[in-house]
């Protein structure tokens, strides 16, 4: 009876990590390049699993008994959403292909450490720096940051390239970075990530201007999800309850014969 509550007690903490990282996905479902995070459960061994050759010799049964779940980990999910155009010069999206995600690089001014994002809803300040909607600087191929003098009508290439329409001549770059290990980075929040152990390289290709990518959340997918976790979870909150005071019932009556 322990070990069932064990079990129920694992299950609504998992199904409220889940629940925890569904709301989360939920809430920046309307966030630009916003990269939803999944929630990955391990089934909980046999003991004989467990113990291995080191196992103390016991029930056949028992060393079988396994069941429950854990939390694993969190992995996020860089599947590319869908692209809006904007009208907006310095809107931006990136295109991915050969198996390889494209970032934005961005540097925070506060600390000067750089980072990697997909979303570029990029604006210029009083200096005409461009930046991020946070206050991030945007750099470019070299870590410098980009800067877009006064009275330029910009155009992005395809390259990240800035062309000036007026005069036809390239006045900046807005850096692109790529790896195949987009999942060794870590989130940081703000549609942000810090590269970590992943290996990125300089790839000044697939930048889309005057659009946007939208988040890769889906608003149906994410309700469908906090549906299921919260009646999971519920599920085995009643089972906990109900194993409590079937356990009391036990010990009472045991209490009363002795």
């Amino acid at each position: 009876m322990i070990y069932g509550m064990y079990l129920s007690t694992m299950g609504a903490m998992v199904q409220s990590s889940r629940h925890a990282s569904t709301a989360n996905n939920l809430a920046n479902s309307n966030t630009v390049g916003f990269k939803p995070d999944w929630t990955q459960f391990q089934v909980l061994p046999a003991e004989s699993e467990l113990q291995g050759s080191h196992r103390r010799a016991i029930d056949g049964l028992l060393e079988q008994t396994g069941g429950g779940v854990w939390l694993d980990k969190t992995v996020t999910d860089f599947t590319a959403g869908n692209y809006r155009p904007t009208g907006n010069p310095l809107s931006l999206a990136l295109n991915d292909e050969n198996g390889k995600t494209r970032f934005f690089v961005v540097q925070n001014s506060a600390d000067n450490q750089a980072y990697l994002t997909r979303a570029g809803n990029f604006v210029t300040n009083s200096d005409g720096q461009l930046m991020t909607d946070t206050g991030f600087n945007v750099l470019d191929g070299n870590g410098m940051k980009v800067t877009i003098p006064d009275g330029v009508e910009p155009r992005v290439l395809n390259d990240g390239s800035i062309r000036d329409e007026i005069s036809g001549q390239v006045i900046a770059q807005v850096g692109v970075m790529s790896t195949d290990e987009p999942h060794k980075m870590k989130k940081i929040g703000d549609s942000l990530f810090d590269p970590q152990d992943a290996q990125v390289v300089n790839d000044q290709n697939g930048v889309l201007g005057g659009t946007l990518e939208e988040s890769s959340s889906n608003t149906i997918t994410e309700m469908v999800n906090m549906i299921e976790g919260h009646r999971m979870y519920e599920s085995n909150m009643k089972f906990l309850s109900m194993q409590d005071e079937t356990l009391g019932t036990v010990v009472s009556r045991i209490g009363k014969i002795a």
